[in-house]
């Protein structure tokens, strides 16, 4: 028995690839034609769809019908639907070995059908095949395909997503679901169950696939899981916002990019990755409130053209870009959670372990995270290795980095907020300890915080970090192995006065000294911040109106003393005195007199006396800064008189 006969929508589905899924075709297509065609046999009405599918040459094969129990119950046997394609040889077919159709009935405009199964199902094309086994389904309905006299059907957007979203189940499965393409380098995807239940509105309730895999090259690449499961897809909102298929001229009239929820809750569990010898796994990952908007017109034409030629994205890398981050740029989460990943690189002969306990990610847009949280990380190998107890990252945003010709627009992260804690740093003979590290920037302008606080504490250090040799070598020689440091520093932005303070720097380390800092640069005007190119460009142009710098004493000065002590082989009291006595001398290249003797002073009792020394600027008019890093090239003795250092003594803690 041999009919011309086919679902006009499926059709133009398949006709035209790259705008529906392969398996979504087969959900659509695979499920409704068998029922128009058993539909056929019982109903002469139909003819009519028949006639128009014969005008685009669909073909029908049904080896053999039988009846059911049933009025409205039929069984096919060897079932095969051919689509033609859009070149000779090419096109879609496909097959049941076995279709038993049961409460089959046409309701008005729809197709209702209380139950289908199937003991194998292909679909066969020329970009590969899939093949289910035990296909089911229970309480199905979906819109009859309209159309016109001429047998034309009008394609567009409102109307595809309308018909998709009045199909309705209670439930769909398949076993045993295998994808090979010759097109892509032995690539194959294979699913042991799939399960979909409660479709209605253009909603499916879950979505369920179990023992999800996919392999090239023989299984050297692989990943999977042991199952992936997704709440409240909604597939209409799918075709609306991603349907690259739509006629541009449709697309640019419903471009409204607003965020839609796709889908509310996704679960992976025991996801798998291997490559070679590398491997990655983790135990748990769930995604929450995934949401979408449209993409631009210009990269579905692109993608279309990847789909029609597997080559494309390779042999036009722009394209390849530009549609990965239009992607990129159409996708939204809530939330991200992902429990005990865990790996190794898998190289010889020591491989690279890495590991973290739990990933937290919250309110991830195509521009900014809201907050990124990692707990007990690990990085270990070689004989070296990377702990850290906990990271927190609020307020994470990309920010166009000033006016740049040309595409893309160079972008730099900031953050609103960090914490470390917890780190160790572990490599042959060294070990490098972090407590904690904060940075509080709630505000920014452009890319420079408003204000800003950030603190470094317990941080150890070996000595042989040091970078001075000859301290180094002092610092070991009294028995010292660590260095602890402590640092913070607060910075304020006055856009109003275009000015720039750093109320207080901080920076010290045991047993060598703490340095205090301030200053104020003005001349910096809000376009200056816009990025990084302006904000240096405008630092040039500023200029310095206050600077003060303060150094305590813990050891420093002895150990520099002790340093050249040794590599003269002379006395530390000889080379103290040597240096108090020659500093007129030292410092002689300064030609202001006032600001010469005034360092020689100062710096003469710290060295006999080290406790403190402070610097401050007393300039009555801010200093160019363009004049100073010309001082710094050129003349550097002038740099004291050209800031009106003046130097004092401290006696106080």
């Amino acid at each position: 028995m041999h009919y011309r006969f086919l679902n006009i929508n499926c059709f133009e589905r398949l006709k035209q690839r790259g705008r529906l899924p392969l398996i979504a075709s087969v959900v659509v297509c695979v499920l409704m034609t068998p029922a128009m065609i058993a539909a056929q046999t019982r109903n002469s009405a139909i003819d009519a769809i028949v006639a128009d599918v014969s005008s685009i040459g669909g073909t029908v094969e049904i080896g053999a019908t039988e009846p059911g129990s049933g009025p409205d119950d039929i069984r096919l046997s060897n079932l095969k639907i051919a689509f033609p394609g859009d070149k000779a040889g090419a096109g879609v077919v496909v097959a049941f070995k076995k279709l038993e159709l049961s409460g089959f009935r046409l309701a008005g405009a729809k197709f209702e059908l209380d139950h289908a199964k199937s003991e194998r199902v292909t679909v066969a094309s020329d970009a590969g095949a899939v093949s289910l086994t035990n296909v089911a389904l229970d309480k199905f309905s979906a819109p009859r395909s309209h159309t016109n006299a001429s047998g034309s059907r009008a394609y567009a957007s409102l109307d595809v997503l309308k018909q998709i979203a009045e199909i309705e189940f209670k439930q769909i499965s398949a076993n045993g679901v295998k994808w090979e393409s010759p097109l892509h380098d032995g690539v194959a995807v294979a699913i042991e169950q799939i399960a979909l239940s409660e479709a209605r509105n253009g909603q499916i309730g879950r979505v369920a696939l179990f023992q999800p895999k996919r392999l090239q090259g023989g299984g050297e690449k692989r990943f999977g899981a042991d199952s992936i499961t997704i709440d409240g897809l909604a597939v209409a909102r799918l075709l609306e916002i991603w349907n690259p298929g739509v006629p541009t001229s449709n697309l640019q009239a419903n471009n409204s990019r607003e965020w839609k929820t796709l889908a509310q809750d996704t679960t992976i569990d025991n996801f798998q990755q291997v490559e070679n010898a590398a491997r990655t796994d983790v135990a748990q990952i769930q995604f929450s409130g995934l949401r979408v908007r449209r993409i631009d017109p210009d990269a579905l034409r692109s993608f279309d053209l990847a789909m029609a030629t597997p080559t494309y994205l390779g042999e036009h890398p722009d394209q390849a870009r530009k549609l990965a981050e239009a992607f990129a740029d159409a996708v939204k989460l809530d939330h991200v959670t992902a429990v005990k990943l865990s790996g190794t690189d898998g190289q010889s002969p020591v491989p690279r372990r890495f590991g973290i306990a739990r990933i937290e990610l919250v309110d991830l847009d195509p521009l900014r995270a809201g907050s990124i949280s990692l707990n007990e990380i690990e990085n270990v190998g070689g004989g070296a290795g990377l702990s850290v107890g906990r990271v927190n990252i609020t307020d994470l945003r990309l920010v166009v980095s000033g006016p740049a010709a040309g595409d893309p627009q160079p972008k730099v992260p900031i953050v609103g907020g960090a914490e470390i804690e917890n780190v160790k740093f572990v490599q042959p003979g060294a070990l490098v300890e972090l407590g904690a590290f904060k940075w509080d920037a709630p505000n920014y302008r452009g890319v420079v915080p408003t204000h800003l606080q950030a603190t470094v504490s317990g941080l150890k250090l070996p000595v042989a970090m040091t970078p001075d040799p000859a301290i180094r070598e002092s610092l070991i020689a009294s028995g010292v192995t660590s260095l602890s440091v402590e640092a913070d520093v607060s910075m304020t932005l006055d856009e109003l006065n275009e000015q720039a303070s750093v109320e207080h720097f901080g920076l010290g380390v045991e047993k060598l000294g703490q340095i205090d800092m301030s200053g104020t640069m003005v001349g910096l005007p809000s376009t200056a911040f816009d990025g990084m190119g302006s904000l240096r460009a405008a630092a040039f142009a500023a200029a310095v109106k206050s600077l003060k710098f303060r150094f305590r004493d813990s050891g420093l000065v002895g150990h520099s003393i002790d340093a050249i002590s040794r590599a003269n082989k002379q006395p530390a009291d000889q080379i103290r005195k040597a240096l108090t006595t020659n500093m007129p001398m030292i410092l002689g290249a300064i030609p202001d007199a006032s600001t010469r003797n005034n360092l020689v002073f100062a710096l003469v009792g710290f060295i006999n006396d080290p406790r403190g020394i402070e610097l401050t600027s007393l300039t009555q008019s801010p200093v160019p800064v363009a004049a100073l890093d010309k001082a710094v090239r050129e003349a550097p003795a002038t740099i004291p008189a050209l800031l009106k250092i003046n130097a004092t003594l401290v006696r106080t803690p």
